[in-house]
């Protein structure tokens, strides 16, 4: 499966899943390339696509909105915040502790605006 865009809620291949099958993805961190900054590859001495890893500040878990169907999963994703947006133009959409019920009740769509989350990030070498 691909990232799935909370815009896209509403298009056919997303519809019910978004109804029925939304998740949590609990994770420490995520990894996002950065769409013009390259780097050596420290395995083949390539030129890659800089890698970075985000995390938010002072929390030991991330929980990221998702979608399933049957075994597979897609991460949901949203238009970045400042301090994703240097790095790539979108961003998965990272749910608070307390705002799992908005996730998994009827009004979802309200979480689309994550620019009130902190990020850090940094290069992965």
């Amino acid at each position: 499966m691909f990232n799935t865009r909370i815009e896209s809620a509403d298009k056919p291949m997303w519809r019910a899943p978004m109804e029925h099958d939304r998740c949590v993805i609990a994770c420490r961190w995520f990894y996002e390339s950065h769409g013009s900054e390259t780097a050596v590859s420290e395995r083949t001495g390539r030129q890659i696509k800089q890698q970075y890893v985000f995390r938010i500040p002072d929390e030991p878990v991330m929980l990221i909105g998702g979608v399933r169907r049957g075994s597979q999963f897609s991460m949901v994703t949203t238009q970045a915040n400042a301090d994703m947006k240097p790095i790539h133009p979108r961003m998965p959409l990272i749910v608070r502790q307390g705002e799992l019920d908005l996730w998994l009740g009827p009004d979802y769509r309200a979480l689309a605006d994550r620019s009130d989350i902190p990020l850090e990030s940094k290069p992965v070498h």
